[in-house]
């Protein structure tokens, strides 16, 4: 199973990444890859988180590894959701099952479209919380 994560998304909903976040950018990104990290630690699914960012005007997408998660952080053009769902197809191509975590509802409804299945970042942190011994 290849689970794709909407980073600014997930953090955004969750409060503990919340807090990091208002700490940087960087603290929060950090605290949740090091959880999915611990979390997917325990199977063998394969996991993209995907950051935007096209508040700096120019660059182009990034990508890059942490602990065996692939990072994208997606420029403007094309968009961090016009990435995710170019990884969802690619990833249908080759016959994966994909879960998407986001609470954004159009993506949700493209993700659905394009062969994946949607979960709410909750429900993931849910699932992270019962792995973990998060706090």
């Amino acid at each position: 199973m290849h689970l794709i994560v909407d980073g600014y998304n997930m953090i955004r909903a969750i409060e503990v990444y919340t807090r990091e976040e208002g700490r940087s950018l960087r603290h929060g990104r950090e605290l949740l890859l090091e959880d999915l990290e611990n979390y997917l630690s325990q199977g063998d699914d394969l996991c993209l988180v995907v950051f935007d960012a096209n508040f700096i005007r120019g660059t182009k997408n990034s990508e890059e590894s942490f602990a065996g998660i692939d990072i994208i952080f997606a420029s403007a053009l094309p968009s961090a959701d016009d990435v995710i769902l170019e990884k969802i197809k690619e990833f249908r191509k080759d016959g994966e099952q994909i879960t998407l975590v986001t609470n954004d509802n159009l993506l949700r409804i493209e993700a659905v479209y394009a062969g994946a299945n949607t979960m709410s970042p909750e429900k993931l942190y849910e699932k992270m919380k019962a792995g973990l011994r998060i706090k």
